[in-house]
């Protein structure tokens, strides 16, 4: 069942799903913690993952773009060719992020809709459970998350240094795709960080309360407490 709120602006909402939803059966769940740890490298890191196959493909599509832009023109000599191979890699990157690898690793998940009136609504949907999200898993996801785009920054300005302008193009669009996602995610875990500490701050606050009203003679038995008491003395001697 999911519950949704209103984010911190009118365009903006924030839901909170059920866990099963975003994520397979619980046995999955724990793998990093009942594996024991052996020094292997980072394969062994990315095998300790609760998900590794999606944590591999979380940096592949990063990585095999990088090294393409780079080392392309080593192999290929059709420009063309090289772009076309660039920005499909970011391509497949971008969607995999924003639809397999940020629901799988870390529990998260960020739409943009178009509304009727053409206005936009980033929508953020986030995993109910966190302690189900693997501390190896979210590493890897928020690692890739940020150092990608910084690396292409990077080499956007060796292109500009070296007015190489044509390959720009591709240093945008990896800009562009890396950071649209970054955005949407970072967005996400701030949202779901705030809405679940407006949740406890309303559980408290209605606990306090539910509590008063449940004993509504405590507050008069402590400041008239001997009153009644005398009162009913009273009355009985009266009998």
């Amino acid at each position: 069942m999911n519950v949704s709120a209103s984010g911190s602006t009118d365009d903006e909402r924030l839901s909170f799903v059920d866990s099963s939803s975003l994520s397979p059966s619980s046995s999955n769940y724990g793998r990093s913690a009942g594996r024991t740890q052996e020094e292997g490298g980072v394969v062994t890191y990315f095998q300790s993952a609760n998900h590794p196959t999606a944590a591999f493909f979380h940096i592949f599509f990063k990585t095999l773009a990088m090294l393409t832009y780079i080392f392309g023109s080593w192999f290929i000599t059709n420009t063309v060719l090289i772009f076309v191979m660039c920005v499909v890699l970011l391509a497949f990157d971008f969607w995999t992020v924003k639809n397999v690898t940020g629901r799988l690793l870390v529990g998260l998940r960020w739409e943009n809709q178009i509304k009727e009136d053409g206005s936009n609504e980033w929508v953020f949907e986030a995993i109910a459970d966190t302690s189900r999200i693997g501390k190896v898993d979210s590493t890897i996801f928020w690692f890739g998350l940020w150092v990608s785009p910084i690396l292409w920054v990077v080499l956007f300005v060796v292109g500009v240094l070296k007015f190489n302008l044509t390959w720009l193009v591709i240093v945008c669009v990896a800009l562009t795709l890396n950071g649209i996602n970054l955005y949407g995610f970072v967005s996400c875990r701030k949202g779901a960080k705030k809405q679940a500490q407006n949740a406890v701050n309303s559980f408290m606050t209605q606990g306090v309360v539910s509590g008063l009203l449940s004993t509504p003679g405590l507050i008069t038995g402590a400041l008239f407490g001997g009153s009644n008491s005398s009162n009913n003395n009273s009355n009985d001697s009266h009998v």
